[in-house]
């Protein structure tokens, strides 16, 4: 039995099984929508990000609480706490801007700009997920409102956060209490996460279409906050001896990716159930109709002009073409891309027969583009 015949024959068995066949689906449009390179993106502004965040936080618990310097703590403390190890160093090193009046403003407005740069990349990160054309995507203003709208939940996300670690600790709570308030974590998580779905992405989508993929994130993302502390405590203890005090940047920088990475698998896990796109082949001899349906809508997202038609067409295409296509991005799941709005969705339906080369061999597979517009 050569390697390629073991590969299909084990190709074949985790298509046939719906746990797996689902799993691999997930993982292969995440690759796909180029997660690992977007998870990068997020991890890289939500380190600039987050001081200008947390600069706004303090700050506004400051004037808010002036009187009661405990709950500012407790505010601040239920922040830091959701970065493992390095989170109590980041409290204790940020303080609120001290002017007042336009100077307060202006810091303020100055910080929250500063701070929007994580929420823009999730945005569009989202939007490649949903295979949202770039046509579609908001304009600048219309972002930057989604942005705030976003910075909002996550605001009160941490007022929640602070109310449920204020009366566990002015409570004295039974036993049992612990897996009540991991539930309300995990709660809380939840639907920060099905409201960031819901704002962020540029698609038609109803609240249960999200529903799934945002439980699933808020489950693990508390798990990563609870055994996080060990991971990330092992890489800033092991980084210390080369980096020192940078060590605690590295550790942050691993904690967002992670962080990243489950949000954009969260994603994922919505539109693979959403759109049924599983099985997927694992081989590119033997692809699907997933497979097909997947190579459409991520070339189809990418037309950047009303009007504009792009045309998928395998024909004849041979196994080595269509492995190069999948491998470079193009080749994704069964679903059809999300439907632009009524008075242009013709024009981004793909042709029913593909493209001839010169003497009537059929085009290799691939996208091509025409300039021709409806009418």
């Amino acid at each position: 039995m050569s390697i390629d015949d073991l590969v299909d024959r084990v190709d074949r068995i985790q298509q046939g099984v719906r746990p797996i066949a689902f799993t691999v689906a997930v993982l292969k449009r995440f690759g796909e929508d180029r997660g690992s390179q977007y998870a990068a993106l997020m991890s890289y502004y939500g380190f600039l990000s987050l001081l200008p965040l947390l600069l706004v936080l303090t700050t506004i618990a400051g004037l808010l609480l002036a009187d009661n310097a405990e709950l500012q703590e407790q505010v601040l403390n239920s922040v830091a706490d959701r970065i493992p190890v390095v989170g109590t160093q980041i409290e204790q090193n940020v303080q609120g801007l001290r002017a007042s009046g336009v100077v307060l403003v202006i810091g303020l407005l100055f910080a929250v700009f500063s701070g929007l740069g994580v929420v823009q990349v999730t945005q569009d990160a989202l939007n490649v997920v949903w295979d949202v054309p770039r046509r579609h995507w908001p304009d600048l203003w219309h972002r930057y409102g989604r942005n705030l709208m976003v910075l909002g939940v996550l605001g009160g996300a941490v007022v929640a956060a602070t109310v449920v670690a204020t009366l566990s600790s002015a409570i004295e709570l039974p036993a049992g209490a612990d897996v009540a308030l991991a539930v309300g974590n995990v709660v809380v998580n939840t639907v920060v996460i099905l409201l960031a779905f819901k704002v962020l992405t540029k698609a038609d989508l109803a609240w249960a279409d999200l529903a799934v993929g945002a439980l699933v994130g808020g489950v693990v993302l508390y798990v990563l906050q609870v055994v996080g502390a060990f991971y990330i405590s092992r890489v800033v203890s092991r980084a210390s001896d080369l980096y020192g005090t940078f060590a605690i940047v590295l550790g942050l920088v691993v904690w967002l990716n992670l962080n990243a990475r489950v949000l954009l698998l969260a994603a994922e896990i919505d539109v693979v159930r959403h759109r049924k796109l599983w099985p997927r082949s694992i081989s590119p001899r033997q692809l699907t109709e997933a497979d097909h349906r997947a190579v459409e809508a991520v070339v189809a997202r990418e037309a950047l002009l009303d009007g504009q038609r792009i045309q998928v067409d395998f024909g004849d295409a041979s196994a080595q073409d269509i492995a190069a296509l999948v491998a470079s991005g193009a080749g994704a799941s069964t679903a059809s891309p999300v439907e632009p709005p009524a008075d242009d969705a013709a024009g981004d339906a793909p042709e029913p027969d593909g493209p001839s080369e010169p003497g009537g061999a059929p085009a290799p597979s691939g996208a091509t583009p025409s300039d021709g517009r409806d009418g």
